[in-house]
């Protein structure tokens, strides 16, 4: 509850405050070819759209996020439950979710309308919160074409079958399509971090991704 007061919330309103202004700016930068062929495809054909070209832009901030040393830092917070729920999704470090949501907004801005940008973050918020449930129906048609609560689950796994699989958000085709999809047919039994050591407190993992070590912890290490 912490996180989604603090991080989670914040960020998701202060994305919905600058999506008029940014999306005005982008009307001018954007490539107008782009933007008239979009312009003239149905709504529901420019959403799903908009959806695969955030879900592969994500794909890349969220894999570098797991391989670069100094971001995975700030991402490991997001990974440091032990049990997963419809709150643990908005368990992130505020650069984590700062990162993320810029990295997928900016390429949505150059072709689609305020409307289509609108829609998808109301659906990666809904999409997103439903993955983290611990809880999925058994409908296996669909876990081929949307990722669901058991996929993402096995990304949060700390076994090492599932470390660094699943960095699709919404398709699981993007991780066949690089290299990364595992679904065996059973949830995970463990969860967290695979033996690394992170602040229990919201300020300690805070600060400490920036590699400041809190008084008590510095004492500590000097016992």
């Amino acid at each position: 509850v912490v996180y989604f007061m603090s991080t989670h919330l914040p960020i998701q309103i202060l994305s919905f405050l600058v999506l008029l202004p940014a999306t005005l700016a982008t009307k001018y930068l954007g490539v107008p070819v782009l933007q008239h062929f979009i312009a003239r495809v149905p709504w529901l054909l420019q959403f799903f759209l908009a959806v695969v070209v955030a879900d592969v832009a994500e794909y890349f901030i969220h894999l570098a996020l797991h391989k670069v040393p100094f971001l995975w830092r700030f991402h490991a917070v997001h990974h440091s439950s032990k049990a997963l729920d419809w709150i643990a999704g908005s368990r992130s470090h505020f650069v984590d979710d700062t990162l993320v949501r810029g990295f997928i907004l900016a390429p949505l801005m150059f072709g689609f309308s305020q409307s289509i940008i609108l829609a998808y973050l109301i659906f990666v918020t809904l999409h997103a919160t439903w993955t983290h449930c611990n809880f999925s129906p058994n409908a296996k048609w669909l876990e081929q074409f949307l990722v669901m609560p058991r996929y993402h689950h096995w990304h949060h796994t700390s076994q090492k079958e599932g470390i660094d699989k699943n960095f699709a958000i919404h398709f699981p085709w993007i991780d066949k399509l690089f290299g990364t999809y595992y679904y065996p047919d059973r949830w995970p039994e463990r969860y967290g971090l695979d033996g690394e050591e992170i602040s229990p407190s919201f300020l300690g993992q805070t600060i400490e991704a920036f590699g400041i070590k809190r008084k008590n912890q510095l004492k500590t290490q000097c016992l």
